[in-house]
């Protein structure tokens, strides 16, 4: 297992300064994060200055590579623009949402500097070949720069979240065994809570049992505890509704496992009926699009 197992003691967690340091803490991984972008573009910027510049040595009759310094601040506030608004400071990825994310990211980013750059009539002062090469380089460079900034973080304790997980049983481990091999999602699991009332001591998969699950108001209270994992398949909805609404003002969020597995998840969504307040896993047949059934009927 290799999720760090920290011990918290009840009288060590003050409210105020809790507040002050997660607040502190957030702030300073968020500007972190986004100095390391700034800089994993200014080096792939860099390299597809250099490709381009390559091949106007070995293509004679290419155009010779114009950068104006004048025109090119605009580069870094729109990639930075899409950023944030695709939640890359503010939400937690797995590493493949994260790449997905990175991907619509570039494509989005370049298209709007090539419209820019075009509506501007600006594109004679900034090489567009420049900008299509950073939007190729940034589908494999900018990906495995990032999650590796983001696993410094996570070391550092900047990044990352304290969470317990409700359930010492197989969905339990099974949310642990997920959250542990997804290093992406930055959860540091301190402690199960048992919904049994005769077993809560001990440990349970080399974390420790904390308490029963009607200490764990107490518990939320008195320590540094940013994300409840319910993992407790077999209560009934009203149980789990009056749960949900125990907890939901006392942690920034909440993650519930169902408690099966084995359904396909590629291509699976959550849909939201807001006015019942319900909802749904819509599973996706992949197959269904021509081309997907074509290209798997071709690797046959």
């Amino acid at each position: 297992m290799l999720i760090k197992i920290i011990d918290y003691s009840e009288n060590q967690c003050n409210d105020i300064q809790r507040f002050v340091m997660n607040t502190y803490r957030k702030i300073l991984s968020i500007i972190i994060l986004l100095l390391s972008d700034i800089i994993i573009l200014s080096i792939i910027t860099f390299i597809a200055i250099l490709i381009r510049s390559s091949l106007s040595v070995i293509i004679p009759n290419l155009p010779p590579l114009l950068i104006e310094a004048k025109y090119g601040w605009i580069f870094f506030p729109v990639w930075l623009a899409v950023l944030i608004y695709e939640g890359a400071y503010t939400k937690k990825f797995s590493f493949w949402e994260e790449v997905r994310m990175l991907w619509k990211v570039t494509l989005f980013s370049t298209l709007a500097l090539l419209t820019i750059f075009f509506l501007g009539k600006i594109g004679d002062f900034i090489s567009r070949a420049v900008i299509v090469l950073i939007g190729l380089l940034s589908l494999i460079i900018f990906p495995l720069l990032r999650t590796t900034a983001k696993k410094s973080l996570f070391k550092s304790g900047l990044l990352g979240n304290n969470a317990i997980i409700i359930g010492v049983n197989d969905t339990g481990r099974l949310a642990l065994e997920a959250l542990d091999k997804e290093k992406n999602l930055g959860y540091r699991i301190i402690g199960f809570f048992d919904a049994r009332e005769n077993n809560s001591t001990g440990t349970f998969q080399g974390i420790k049992v904390r308490g029963r699950r009607d200490q764990l108001e107490r518990y939320l209270k008195n320590c540094d505890i940013q994300d409840i994992i319910i993992a407790l398949p077999e209560l009934e909805k009203e149980q789990l509704a009056d749960l949900v609404n125990k907890l939901q003002h006392k942690s920034a969020n909440i993650l519930f496992f169902p408690g099966y597995s084995g359904i396909a998840v590629m291509g699976t969504e959550l849909r939201h009926f807001f006015q019942d307040q319900v909802f749904a896993f819509e599973i996706k047949n992949n197959l269904a699009q021509p081309l997907n059934y074509y290209t798997k009927r071709g690797n046959k």
